[in-house]
């Protein structure tokens, strides 16, 4: 927490002089020590919390790398007269706990081009992709592998 109010602090005060570092310093630390005592926070929420951060920043990270591979995986079916298109419908188990993993795992299904996640109920989900090689790898994907770390944290 001591770390993001000053972050917060810094990108408020909109220059960075040794008195708005200092001052921030010290009013972060007085209302950090104030949570701590009163309101029952602890200091090893921060360090669980800057681990989700990181997690979170890596997985919009990976989200990214894999609509791009997807796109270019399209651009290879769309442009070649080989590949032949064949439409699937996928339905797997998922290992995710939380309700909010899950509705991420949906939806960066949703966004990597080519896949729909056509249904979720529990750990069910039905995922409908443009070729069947597209879709069977989910369940083992590397989405999964950080979602369950980042549920691990929570």
């Amino acid at each position: 927490m001591l770390i993001y109010l000053f972050l917060l602090w810094i990108m408020l005060s909109g220059r960075i002089t040794l008195e708005i570092i200092v001052i921030g310093l010290l009013l972060c630390l007085a209302i950090s020590l104030f949570a701590w005592k009163v309101m029952g926070y602890h200091p090893k929420q921060d360090l669980r919390l800057f681990k989700l951060s990181l997690m979170l920043f890596q997985y919009v990270g990976l989200l990214v790398w894999e609509v791009i591979k997807a796109n270019v995986y399209l651009a290879r079916i769309i442009f070649s007269k080989k590949i032949v298109i064949e439409p699937a419908l996928y339905t797997f188990t998922c290992p995710l706990r939380t309700g909010f993993a899950r509705a991420i795992l949906a939806n960066s299904i949703t966004l990597t081009p080519g896949t729909i996640t056509i249904s979720q109920e529990g750990n069910k989900f039905t995922v409908h992709g443009l070729r069947h090689d597209m879709v069977t790898s989910i369940p083992t994907c590397s989405f999964v592998k950080l979602l369950t770390k980042m549920e691990a944290l929570l």
